[in-house]
């Protein structure tokens, strides 16, 4: 069942902004929207909350949409930084830089640092 898909303005003004310093990274977003006419639940789109939202990964770049009975409505393009790794979290790059640590983290670090006395 092939379906329609349309895309916001908000999408559209989104995907403008990517076209001058990645032309190549936002035709593979263009393709992989234009596919989902075929295939709406492809094996790089994950459900996005209970809202009926679908995150589409392409790239670098990430693409939400909704699906109803023949229309694929996207609503939303954006690209992850790409000074990190687009599955590593901001708090999980400062806790293995070892920059903050909070007071719960200092002492849970003393608790293992402690031998352990068997009795």
């Amino acid at each position: 069942m092939s379906r329609q898909v349309s895309l916001d303005e908000k999408a559209v003004h989104q995907a403008t902004a990517f076209l001058a310093d990645d032309p190549d990274g936002l035709r593979a977003v263009l393709t992989a929207v234009d596919a989902l006419s075929e295939h709406p639940y492809p094996a790089d789109a994950f459900p996005f909350g209970s809202t009926g939202l679908h995150r589409l990964r392409v790239g670098r770049y990430r693409v939400l949409y909704t699906v109803a009975d023949d229309l694929i409505s996207v609503g939303h393009i954006a690209r992850a930084p790409s000074d990190r790794s687009p599955f590593e979290t901001p708090c999980a790059a400062v806790m293995e830089s070892n920059v903050v640590r909070t007071v719960a983290h200092r002492r849970l670090l003393r608790q293992l640092q402690k031998p352990r006395t068997h009795p």
